[in-house]
Parts: C-alpha cells; structure tokens; sequence
C-alpha cells in the first residue's frame, strides 16, 4: 500500500467538448493530468464541439457511449502517464448541469456484473433506456417546461419552490415536491420515480462518504480497494468552489456558455434566475446567470474570420485589436456598432 504521504485525489470534470482528470496531492498540487476530447479524440462519433444537433427541432444531445469511450480513454491516459492508481485515495466529479443519463432496468445489473478485461464502451453500452443524454443547450421541451410552471399555479411559485425553476427539489423543505414528482413520472408510480432519483439519500453534504470504488476499477487499473468516493456536483458550483469564492464575491465564466455566478446567504428566487443550495456551505446559495450563447457566439464569429489552417483566436484577436472601439471612426458623428449573436435560442431572456 501507498505511503500516506503519497496520497492522491482524483477529479474528473465531464464538459460539453471534453472529460479532463486531475490529480492533485494533499496540497492540492496538480500531478497529473489527462483529458479526452470529443471532437478530437472520439471515435465513431460524428459529434460537433461534443454535441449532435437536430436544428428542425432544436434538439442538442450527447451519445452516452462517448461518455464511456471518454472515461476509458482518460483512465487509459493516467496509465500511460505513470499514475499508479493505488495512491488514489478519493475521486469526486463535477458535470455540466442538465446532462441527464437514464438507465434501463439492466443498468444497475450490469454496472454490478463488469469484467475488469473489457472496456466499460463495450459492457455498458446496452444498459440505458435512451442511448443520449439531452444538452443543456436544447431547447425542445418548451411544451413541457409550460406544463412545470402551470403545475403549481405559474413560473415565480415554481422558481419560489425549486429556486431554478426546473428541478423537482424543494429546496427549503429538503424534499422531493410530491407534485412535481408526480408530473414527471406521468401514468407511473412515483414511488419507482423518487427510488430512481434516490427518495431518503440524498447527500447534502459535498463532503460525505458514498463508498468505495467499484472492484472492477481495483482489478483493471490497480485502484486502492479503500479509495474512497464523495458526491459530485454540477460544473458551477464546482467553479465557486475552486476559486473559492466568499459570500457575496462573483464571478464571470467565458465558457461554453456565459456564466455569472455568485455566493450569497440572501435567497430570492425569481424565474430569470437560477439558485441552488452551495454545494458545501451550509446557509449559502449559488446564484446563476447562464446564457447560452457565449462561446458558442463568439466562435462563430472567430470561425468566419478565419481559415482553419490559421491560429483562429490570434486572428479574431489582432483584428479585434486593430479595430477602433466599437467600430467607431475617427469622425465623432460616426455611429458605433454593437452585435448581439444569438446561434441558438438563449435562456435570458427566453
């Protein structure tokens, strides 16, 4: 076994374009690294900057299976790079939120049953009721997210109960909102729903103990049997958690999307918004601007400026750059121009 003083943690960050993987000692000093990206890295599919676009219905999704080519490729990559897994000690997770992944009912089965000699692509490709995972970026369930604002009467008490206006957690009970729960599990049970979603055990606590890892990771890779797994998150409260930042400090991420993201103990909720609990500071919140068209915008631009053989973002700068502010001319009479690119329908305004 590995000299405590060795120890390593492990954390994964599931993106829109890439899974990355970071080790880091306990003082947090990075020393390893490995990362897969979809565009680059994938094989077999045909996904642009991570996604699969339906533009006739506004569908934006993700194949499950490139997940899992993706979290083999980056284990594989840590191999290749000299980590010895026994040192790992913890492992947690952020993901883009809304990344739904929804299993069958052999899932469960055939996470239990994997052969350590077989990829996990190739063992759990068959294990999920729908084969994709809807992006945060889709905008093809209006109809629906209706049907939640008028469920419990209209937007504001719906963002008054989930704070974000789309979850079926009530935040301030604690709970699953039986009503909620009800519409989404339709004609079903909502006894399986809330099983699925995990009725009596759902953590809180960023840093509480889950188990440990999956014997199938000990036999492939050499993991510690006793290395540890605590909750994940979603990729921004892991952002306000790596900076870190302190009640009422915010932050702007130039991501993916645009992100304004600040930590505060006030709560007010309100429908153009999104609150969530800190996701480790008990009496915090998270308060969320997300537009969606951020990078996805000024990509599409730097990409109309430039040929991909080019170094596109030096171009987009040094024409940014010699461009007077604002495209104003010299002539103070002249007009100034400002552009506003929406790709895809934004999320604020709706």
């Amino acid at each position: 076994m590995a000299d405590t003083k060795s120890a390593l943690y492990l954390g994964f960050d599931l993106s829109t374009q890439q899974l990355k993987g970071l080790a880091v000692n306990s003082d947090l000093k990075v020393e390893y690294e490995a990362k897969f990206d979809f565009d680059a890295d994938a094989k077999g599919f045909d996904v642009c900057k991570g996604v699969l676009t339906d533009e006739v219905k506004n569908e934006v999704y993700a194949p499950l299976t490139l997940w899992l080519q993706a979290l083999d490729g980056v284990l594989e990559r840590f191999e290749k790079g000299g980590l010895d897994f026994g040192r790992i000690r913890g492992i947690s997770a952020a993901g883009m939120q809304h990344g739904s992944v929804y299993w069958n009912e052999m899932g469960e089965h055939a996470l239990e049953s994997l052969d350590s000699s077989r990829s996990l692509q190739e063992q759990l490709s068959e294990a999920f009721s729908h084969p994709y995972s809807p992006n945060w970026q889709d905008a093809s369930t209006q109809k629906q997210c209706d049907a939640f604002d008028s469920c419990l009467g209209d937007e504001s008490r719906l963002a008054e109960v989930t704070v974000c206006g789309m979850n079926l957690w009530d935040i301030k009970a604690g709970a699953w909102n039986e009503d909620l729960v009800s519409l989404a599990a339709g004609s079903c049970d909502t006894s399986d729903l809330k099983q699925k979603l995990g009725a009596a055990d759902v953590p809180e606590d960023g840093g509480a103990f889950l188990g440990t890892i999956s014997s199938y990771f000990v036999k492939r890779y050499g993991f510690n049997d006793a290395c540890a797994i605590a909750p994940s998150t979603g990729d921004n409260p892991s952002t306000i958690l790596a900076l870190p930042l302190r009640p009422m400090d915010a932050i702007v991420s130039l991501g993916t999307s645009t992100t304004f993201l600040m930590s505060t103990p006030y709560y007010k909720p309100d429908p153009a918004v999104h609150f969530m609990n800190h996701p480790t500071t008990a009496g915090l919140y998270m308060f969320m601007l997300c537009y969606k068209n951020g990078g996805l915008a000024r990509e599409q631009v730097r990409d109309s400026l430039s040929q991909p053989s080019e170094q596109l973002w030096q171009t987009f700068n040094n024409i940014a750059l010699s461009t007077s502010p604002l495209g104003q001319s010299s002539d103070p009479a002249s007009l100034m121009k400002l552009g506003l690119f929406f790709p895809r329908p934004e999320i604020v305004p709706n």
